[in-house]
């Protein structure tokens, strides 16, 4: 068959051109590292690779918020380490403060430390990540979490008869209210606007809110104008502060407890969190509540309460849980009674009254004292009774030798002989002989202050001899006085900021040595003692939460790493120039074309007039 010169030559150039072209691929795979630079190279692998890809890109982008994450959590978990540190300085600072030989200069001292501690607590609390957002806001990352002010919480006492509530009327009063206080509703009478008088009572420092009064005995009445909306006012050195505003319906009798609070939280419960691996969602950080607050009171299941309106020496224990089963959630108020009190005579008498005995008769119901002071004019005696309690003062009375003499809480005692003008005799309640415990929570009509709890009727009181019932069990020591209460509640929650200043505002209107002022101290920093303990508690669930997180991203971490690596290496294999072979493909493929091009040489060679020549 005879083949023609063009032939020839179009099949010698083709050859000449497909070992050029495995030549440049060759040399591109060496010069690139890659076998598959184009889709054509291998349809599969580059198929393959693009899927590869994208997975290790993910993976990259994981780890990018693993980065940012494991930062923001160090940074927590450091704020949270210091938040530990300064809540074992308050718990130091109230083992020193509730030492009996501390002068009341010292324990305002240790106040002024605590403010301090609570100061730097906030500051913890409005803590900002790098990027200027608050970390323990919630999802309000640009609202500083925790303001700082003078506000109230008000709370229901328990045993209401109405289904009124109370509710501050300003974010925050204009001057301190340094101690708790209960409010009664009395008098009520439903209208348009309604009417009612209410008290205030049991403000441990009624110098922030009445002057010239006893600080554990203000009681102030104040009939209501007519305004639209029911409001009580609270005052500062005569001065209004703020209000509260009554709502619904109360019964006669329903009172509320108010309390200073030293903080406002802004911030809301949203949790924030990151996708670290797919899916996996991790928490960027904890709310504000989550660490400063939620903050259970007593031991966790109850808690144990001595109103600072007592006048005794009682102390009463957190207590413990006897029977889970037993346990009822209930109110209860333990009261103590039995004893009539004691009478003093005057250091300044010049009188012949006296009183032999010094104890007075009756079942008082009240732990009021009074101070019985005399006058005499032309001839007649007379005596008034003022309650240095409640700050009121009686009408004269005529005075009649061994007639007893009534007090206005039902006990009376008797002097013989004729006391001088300014004169004076001094009733104090004495110790309590017996208690009686009620349940609040089964109030009824009949019983409006609560129902007696079988067998705790006028049990004779023993100092530290346990008091159990419903599943509790505490004790009391020292001498509660005659009307001196404790309350029994269910355990609620706090805030670590309300604790310290509690603690804070306890030793600023501690009053002196005196055992009433003694235990009044040590119940208010025990609570503050139980809180702190249990704010510690609640960092370090946060910690173990963060360190938690921190472990999970670490595993993460080294997971992913190993999984790079193997897509990595399938990529590789797919995609990655096996040198050796490539260079003994290139080497061949140059061999090739060097002979093809020879051949050509002497092909074009051959024609007639080569040979005639």
């Amino acid at each position: 068959m005879r083949i023609s010169s063009s032939t020839i030559f179009t099949n010698a150039v083709s050859a000449m051109n497909a070992q050029e072209n495995l030549i440049a691929k060759d040399q591109q795979q060496i010069s690139s590292g890659k076998k598959v630079n184009t889709p054509q190279d291998d349809p599969y692998a580059a198929a393959t690779a693009v899927t590869l890809n994208q997975q290790i890109a993910r993976i990259d982008d994981f780890t990018n918020n693993r980065s940012l994450l494991m930062g923001n959590l160090r940074q927590l978990g450091s704020n949270l380490s210091s938040v530990t540190s300064t809540l074992q300085s308050v718990s130091t600072s109230l083992v020193q403060a509730n030492t009996g030989t501390l002068s009341t200069q010292d324990k305002k001292t240790i106040a002024s430390d605590l403010q301090s501690s609570l100061d730097t607590l906030i500051a913890y609390a409005n803590l900002q990540d790098g990027n200027g957002n608050y970390i323990f806001g919630g999802y309000q990352t640009s609202t500083q979490p925790y303001e700082k002010g003078n506000f109230v919480s008000v709370a229901s006492s328990g045993n209401n008869q109405g289904n009124s509530t109370l509710t501050p009327t300003v974010a925050a009063l204009d001057a301190p209210l340094s101690g708790s206080a209960t409010i009664t509703i009395n008098n009520y009478a439903d209208g348009t606007p309604p009417t009612f008088t209410y008290s205030i009572s049991g403000l441990p420092n009624a110098v922030d809110n009445v002057s010239n009064q006893p600080s554990s005995s203000f009681t102030d009445t104040t009939v209501q104008p007519n305004v639209t909306v029911p409001t009580i006012g609270l005052t500062s050195n005569g001065n209004s502060i703020g209000s509260l505003t009554l709502g619904g319906t109360p019964s006669n009798g329903d009172s509320f407890t108010i309390s200073p609070k030293p903080t406002n939280y802004q911030g809301d419960t949203g949790a924030r969190s990151v996708e670290v691996n797919d899916g996996q969602i991790v928490g960027t950080t904890l709310v504000g509540p989550q660490v400063f607050g939620s903050i259970p009171t007593g031991n966790g299941s109850f808690e144990t309460v001595a109103p600072p309106t007592n006048t005794g020496s009682g102390i009463i224990s957190s207590g413990s849980v006897t029977s889970s089963l037993a346990l009822k959630g209930h109110q209860y108020a333990l009261t103590f009674s039995g004893s009539s009190g004691q009478v003093n005579s005057g250091n300044q008498n010049t009188g012949s009254a006296s009183y032999a005995s010094g104890s007075a008769t009756g079942t008082p119901s009240s732990n009021d004292q009074f101070n019985i002071v005399f006058s005499v004019s032309n001839g007649q005696t007379q005596y008034t009774i003022a309650n240095q309690t409640t700050g009121q003062t009686q009408d004269p009375q005529s005075y009649t030798s061994g007639t007893p003499i009534s007090l206005p809480n039902g006990a009376a005692f008797t002097l013989n002989g004729s006391p001088n003008s300014g004169d004076s005799f001094l009733y104090q309640p004495g110790p309590a002989k017996t208690y009686s415990v009620v349940d609040l929570s089964l109030s009824t009509t009949d019983n409006p202050q609560g129902t007696p709890v079988p067998g705790h009727t006028n049990v004779s009181f023993s100092s530290g001899n346990a008091i159990q019932f419903d599943g509790m069990s505490f004790n009391i020591t020292g001498s509660p006085n005659t009307g001196d209460t404790f309350a029994v509640n269910p355990s609620s929650s706090t805030d670590v900021f309300t604790v310290i200043q509690n603690a804070i505002n306890a030793l600023n209107s501690y009053g002196g040595s005196s055992p009433a002022n003694s235990s009044k101290l040590s119940n208010a920093l025990s609570a503050a003692q139980l809180g702190i303990t249990g704010a510690i508690n609640q960092v370090d669930v946060g910690q173990a939460v963060v360190g938690g997180r921190q472990n999970e991203i670490s595993s993460l971490d080294s997971s992913t790493a190993l999984n790079k690596i193997d897509l990595q290496q399938e990529l590789a294999s797919l995609t990655s120039t096996d040198m050796a072979s490539v260079i003994s493909d290139l080497s061949q493929a140059t061999v090739a074309l060097t002979a093809s091009q020879k051949a050509f040489v002497q092909v074009q060679g051959l024609n007639l007039f080569s040979y005639i020549q």
